[in-house]
């Protein structure tokens, strides 16, 4: 794992700075420390923070004097951050520790101290609040003994046809580094298959033999992305490898390589690897507007090859200096670098490609502004888009989060407006410095995002904060954690939507965070209540309508297209769901699917109503795709998220029990 550290920018940013220069004692009377206290805050809104002594927006504090500061987070938001300081509700000196906080409601007063002297900081921000679940399972993958005894991390999960999950994975031990296989009947309990490592780098010089970390990221063994092919009826599995530490492509030669496998277990190399090689794809650069960055510089960081297939077109997007590349194939193994070689996604502060070099960029402290890298796409036949889960960090708090983006073409790409999704959580496997290595997969309108992490036991040390940490002292061996969260493709114009889930917090004004934020809603409607009736929310405050209930359909007007990102509770195979109470007249129900089952026809999800007791020729759903109406026969398919119109002819009602 690369050490670099750190937290995001969502919609406040306050970095505090406490600078010491030191001087010369008087020979009998020592001098007070001299120090200064910069502030910078950039509100939007989303709360409130009040200084003791009160500050400016951009001031100083001098001589030396403890500053504590009290958030108030507005509904929705989090306050989250990291503090080279003590946390505490009475002024007493900071202890120097390292501290990752989150506030839902007002925080205590934090203080920071420096009339003892010392280089102490503060990164914190509003963030709307999360809707991923993480399981009490987490970590799912851990370390054992054997060829992983030291760590497991980039995980790549895929389905098999059976409905059951496989995990490849890189391990690491005394051995170095190689590949391992785990499956899952649920994607939470994993089991490590016995015969593991089941790919291991090459030997002697061969291109991929080099094996362990060295100084240089990018040679690195690490794993791009697995997915079963049916057109090729063979498991693909594309990797990034090199030959030594060397990060110039007359000796290093970074390439990305290929093996295949019909069963997972058993792979073999493709003979004519590696199927891209630095040098190659420096070489299709060469002459483009962004190929004037030399080629050995940019060695060191070409890696992650993450390959979908839509089609009969094959789509790779890996990590090149920094950024995320794109190419293409039509087979799978000859690849052509795309966007005229310029790369797809960059640092969220790197305005332009040729402008520095790493790391004396420009940057204005976004959660990903100086780097961006392992993407993990998959394509939503729904949303009829790329959905892209990446790693990225500002290298002067640099602490990993995981972003979301989206993108029609796989080359314009729109960052989601409450990134970073995944950090690092207080009280967590995964409470350290990263959420590194996504691993996304969509199965039947749920987001199972894996990653690894570690976990800080000891805090009275940060590596990266404390000249005197050294090593990771404190940290234990890198684990594979989940986080899951159910989506809802949103579009321009109107869109008819439920909550796929029973929703952990139904606030509507939580659940539609993000697109508030973005300025995307521009009003929302829901026919419901006793007897039913219109309500309505216009943002940012008016109307009756406060909440995102389970079993209710919602009309949204988007400004933009988005994604809607709901956590909650998923209905447990077996365990039976809920039951609606469905009125004479119009009624406007959501449709939660049982996971067991997936997506449902209409005749499946209204088997309990009895014949008679609806108008069957009265269903109707919205397509929110093409922005019309599709009257529903029983054989309709319905999707997560979906809500559709029944029109209920019993003068009592009816008790829906999907």
């Amino acid at each position: 794992m690369p050490s670099f550290k750190h937290e995001s920018v969502a919609t406040l940013l306050i970095v505090l700075t406490i600078s010491m220069s030191s001087i010369l004692a008087a020979p009998v009377t020592a001098a007070p420390l001299p120090c200064s206290l910069s502030v910078k805050i950039l509100p939007t809104g989303s709360g409130t923070v009040t200084l003791t002594p009160p500050g400016l927006p951009a001031g100083t504090y001098n001589p030396c004097v403890p500053v504590s500061f009290k958030a108030t987070p507005s509904a929705g938001y989090y306050f989250v951050g990291w503090a080279l300081s003590s946390p505490t509700v009475s002024p007493s000196p900071g202890d120097g520790n390292m501290y990752y906080f989150t506030y839902q409601n007002p925080t205590p007063s934090f203080l920071l101290n420096s009339t003892s002297g010392g280089n102490q900081r503060l990164l914190a921000y509003f963030q709307a609040q999360n809707q991923w679940v993480r399981p009490t399972a987490n970590p799912v993958l851990t370390s054992s003994s054997g060829w992983d005894d030291g760590w497991v991390g980039q995980p790549r999960v895929f389905t098999y046809p059976d409905g059951t999950y496989g995990m490849i994975y890189v391990g690491n031990g005394g051995g170095g580094r190689a590949f391992g296989l785990a499956t899952s009947p649920d994607g939470v309990h994993w089991t490590k298959y016995a015969g593991n490592p089941i790919l291991s780098p090459g030997s002697g010089g061969d291109w991929d033999s080099y094996s362990e970390g060295g100084s240089t990221g990018g040679m690195r063994l690490g794993l791009g992305s697995v997915f079963w092919d049916a057109s090729q009826n063979m498991f693909l599995l594309y990797y990034s490898a090199s030959n030594s530490t060397d990060g110039t492509p007359q000796t290093g030669k970074p390439a990305f390589g290929l093996a295949t496998s019909t069963d997972s277990i058993h792979w073999t190399k493709y003979g004519g690897n590696p199927i891209l090689s630095n040098g190659t794809e420096y070489n299709q650069r060469e002459g483009g507007p962004c190929g004037s960055i030399s080629q050995g510089n940019m060695a060191a960081w070409f890696r992650f090859p993450d390959v979908v297939k839509v089609g009969s077109t094959y789509y790779m997007w890996y990590n090149r200096r920094g950024a995320i590349s794109f190419a293409t194939s039509s087979d799978g193994y000859s690849w052509n670098v795309q966007n005229q070689g310029c790369s797809v996604l960059y640092p969220a502060d790197w305005d332009d490609p040729n402008q520095g070099a790493w790391p004396n960029l420009p940057h204005a402290y976004s959660w990903d502004g100086d780097f961006v890298y392992y993407p993990s796409v998959f394509y939503d036949p729904v949303a009829h888009d790329f959905k892209m889960f990446y790693s990225g960090m500002d290298v002067d708090y640099a602490i990993i989060r995981t972003g979301f983006a989206t993108s029609t073409d796989g080359i314009a790409w729109t960052r989601y407006a409450a990134n970073p999704v995944l950090a690092p959580m207080a009280g967590g496997f995964d409470n350290s410095d990263s959420i590194e290595g996504p691993s996304a997969l969509l199965v039947n309108g749920q987001i199972l995002a894996y990653y690894d992490a570690d976990t800080l036991s000891s805090m009275v040390c940060r590596e990266g904060y404390d000249p005197a940490c050294v090593n990771y002292e404190g940290f234990t061996a890198l684990s594979i954690g989940l986080a899951y969260v159910s989506e809802v493709p949103l579009f321009t114009g109107w869109n008819l939507v439920s909550p796929p889930v029973v929703p952990n917090n139904n606030l509507l004004k939580s659940i539609l965070a993000p697109q508030l934020a973005a300025g995307e809603v521009t009003i929302v409607w829901s026919y419901t209540g006793t007897p039913r009736s219109w309500q309505k929310f216009i943002p940012p405050s008016t109307g009756t309508l406060t909440t995102m209930m389970d079993g209710n359909g919602y009309w949204i007007y988007m400004t933009k297209p988005d994604t809607l990102l709901v956590g909650g509770t998923v209905i447990p195979p077996g365990a039976a769901p809920p039951a609606y109470k469905l009125l004479a007249g119009w009624n406007l129900v959501g449709f939660k699917p049982q996971p067991a089952l997936g997506n449902e026809t209409v005749s499946e999800f209204l088997v309990s109503l009895s014949s008679g007791t609806y108008d069957s020729n009265h269903v109707w759903v919205w397509d929110n795709y093409a922005g019309a109406w599709t009257k529903a026969d029983p054989g309709t398919w319905l999707i997560p998220g979906q809500a559709l119109w029944i029109y209920v002819t019993s003068p009592s009602g009816v008790i829906l029990t999907p």
